[in-house]
């Protein structure tokens, strides 16, 4: 691998990686000019994270790392923490299920930065505390374009602390809260952000409980485009696409 001028990407996704460390430190160091690394699936320990930690915080071409469903202990949510702060390039990091809650500093450290542009946080049980630390991020305006927060058990009344948030943030592109728990009463808030936002490309809410005759039909009218006035027709956000799909998935 060290040799191959033409690999940029590596998928060992559910490779069985996990307590494989040798195996695992000879792949890495054969990654010289790596840009894109995918570990998911891999139930590592904290030995392995501290080997991708090492990797990580040496390596200069890396822009994208997956490490859904590895097996996280506070120990190697740190060490990954430093690694990150040393990194010079990475831009997009998936921790979806990790079991981060964003109740330690050092979790908040990891994953709410002014460096990473697309942060994978889904299926994490981040619930109203998580929610209040990310608007508190979000209010910052880092250079975050792509957030997902599927499935990550946040309650509708933390609908109002990310609603104003997005009213303020003018670098978010894409942002995920499809299946939390958020029902018609969130629908003002996020209602009246899509309207004094103007850089959101995709807003996804599927799989919450809001209503078909109801907060859905609001939270179109009223933030894509409010047919009252032409004025209000002009303040209507015409960018955004909104997904309110009651669907499985």
């Amino acid at each position: 691998m060290a040799k191959h001028k033409g690999l940029f990407f590596v998928d060992l996704s559910s490779c069985g990686l996990g307590g494989n460390d040798e195996i695992l430190s000879v792949i890495l160091k054969g990654c010289k000019k790596l840009n894109g690394l995918d570990l998911s699936g891999n139930e590592f320990g904290s030995k392995s994270l501290s080997i991708i930690a090492k990797f990580l915080s040496t390596h200069k071409t890396i822009t994208i790392l997956n490490l859904e469903e590895g097996g996280f202990d506070d120990e190697s949510f740190a060490s990954l923490n430093r690694a990150v702060e040393k990194n010079k390039t990475l831009a997009e990091l998936s921790l979806a299920s990790t079991k981060i809650t964003l109740s330690t500093s050092i979790q908040r450290s990891l994953v709410l930065n002014d460096k990473l542009l697309h942060i994978d946080l889904s299926r994490n049980s981040l619930g109203a505390n998580g929610a209040k630390y990310i608007a508190k991020h979000l209010k910052k305006n880092p250079p975050l374009s792509i957030l997902s927060l599927r499935r990550c058990s946040l309650p509708n009344k933390s609908a109002e602390g990310l609603g104003n948030a997005l009213k303020r943030n003018t670098n978010l592109a894409h942002l995920d809260l499809n299946w939390n728990n958020f029902n018609d009463r969130s629908v003002p808030f996020f209602a009246d952000a899509l309207r004094n936002n103007s850089t959101l490309l995709s807003f996804h809410m599927s799989g919450n409980n809001i209503k078909v005759k109801s907060g859905r039909k609001d939270l179109i009218q009223l933030a894509l485009c409010d047919p009252t006035s032409l004025q209000s027709i002009a303040e209507s956000n015409h960018t955004c696409l909104v997904t309110l799909n009651n669907g499985k998935n």
